[in-house]
């Protein structure tokens, strides 16, 4: 299931697997389990965006301060060494615009993204279909905003 904050979708959106429709544009994966982490970043590869992943916080923010800029953030909650709130919490301090989708399986999750501001939720388990519609939803919903601001 897939929650953004502000608007509910169930269920994945429309999309052509594969469609490019990322552009190129760059994807930080911030995930401890190393199936999952290749499996995201493989769908999310297949529409053309550029990722780079992290096993767990620290690695995560490593991984932008040393690497380009990511459009995205896809974080899990539950990981060791940094979990994903402490990650979000040194995060904005640097990168407080930075859209950020939280992945977890927390009840909670819905008042954790509006609390840490998080661009939505992806709640596990899930589609690979989720994870790329909410990442489309994300970044449609920060280019949108960009473009009202500029």
């Amino acid at each position: 299931m897939l929650e953004m904050p502000g608007a509910a979708y169930r269920g994945a959106m429309p999309m052509t697997v594969g469609s490019g429709w990322g552009r190129g544009r760059q994807v930080l994966v911030v995930e401890d389990e190393p199936r999952l982490r290749r499996l995201v970043a493989r769908l999310l590869t297949q529409e053309g965006f550029v990722v780079a992943q992290a096993e767990h916080g620290l690695a995560g923010l490593t991984a932008l301060e040393t690497g380009p800029a990511p459009a995205l953030v896809l974080l899990d909650h539950h990981m060791p060494v940094m979990d994903g709130l402490a990650f979000l919490s040194v995060m904005r301090e640097s990168w407080p615009l930075l859209p950020v989708l939280l992945v977890t399986a927390s009840p909670d999750a819905p008042a954790m993204a509006r609390e840490f501001a998080c661009a939505g939720v992806v709640i596990k388990p899930f589609h690979g279909a989720d994870v790329v519609a909410a990442a489309r939803a994300a970044l449609d919903h920060r280019e949108g905003s960009e473009q009202a601001a500029g």
